[in-house]
């Protein structure tokens, strides 16, 4: 058995001051980001 972990960023493009805080689109980039980092299909939210 193992941990995967992940985290939520708030910042997608540095440069670009509509691209940060904590609205929905946000959110399901950096999930969507992760799954492809990490190379599975889901993880569990706590």
């Amino acid at each position: 058995m193992f941990v995967l972990a992940t985290k939520y960023t708030l910042t997608t493009n540095p440069d670009d001051p509509t691209a940060s805080g904590n609205h929905r689109k946000n959110l399901v980039q950096s999930v969507e980001a992760s799954l492809r980092r990490l190379k599975t299909h889901y993880f569990d939210l706590l």
